[in-house]
């Protein structure tokens, strides 16, 4: 009985739940969950350009009166990823702190242009996610196709003391004298049936 089992419930190669979750969208959901997703990600990188620009307007205005080969000294110094800045553009951008203001930092220094641009882009995916599907996932038992994994019979039943392999049937004390054999593997399906 274990044996007809064993394929879904291959407790060596054991999946967990979320490894054994069947999406219950149609193909017309997943199409429009497609599209809300890639519009969601284009609002999203579309708001992150936007605080980018912010944060650029604000380094430059910070260097309004400074000379501009000092300007451009400080703009390649912050395009430097920090692992690779010299000492001399730490210690220029350490002098001129308004000028190094990242994106991380920009909802600091400005406030409500920054919290104008979140909340506008905060609605438009708030619009997007109210038209996307919600998720409708089933925890299902199902086996992996191809692959069958041999039932052993365990000698006192113990796992670790595994003997012969059994193949799929029903207990033979319960077996009438002419029952139908339970194949291995049926050829008509992908799964061993």
């Amino acid at each position: 009985m274990r044996a007809i089992f064993e394929p879904a419930l291959d407790w060596k190669t054991w999946r967990a739940p979320n490894a054994r979750l069947v999406s219950l969208w149609s193909a017309e959901q997943n199409e429009l969950v497609a599209k809300c997703d890639a519009e969601i990600k284009r609002i999203e990188k579309e708001r992150t350009d936007k605080i980018e620009e912010l944060a650029a307007n604000f380094r430059e205005k910070n260097m309004e009166g400074l000379p501009d080969e000092l300007k451009e000294k400080i703009r390649e110094a912050f395009k430097t990823t920090i692992a690779k800045r010299t000492e001399e553009q730490k210690q220029l951008l350490a002098d001129h702190p308004k000028a190094a203001v990242g994106v991380n930092l920009i909802d600091r220094n400005l406030k409500d242009e920054h919290k104008a641009i979140m909340d506008q882009y905060a609605k438009l995916v708030a619009g997007q996610r109210a038209i996307r599907p919600a998720d409708d996932f089933a925890h299902c038992l199902t086996e992996v196709p191809g692959k069958i994994p041999p039932t052993m019979l365990f000698f006192r039943g113990e796992f670790n003391q595994p003997k012969q392999e059994v193949a799929p049937g029903e207990l033979a004390v319960l077996t009438p004298s002419t029952s139908n054999p339970i194949p291995r593997d049926d050829e008509i399906l992908p799964t061993s049936g």
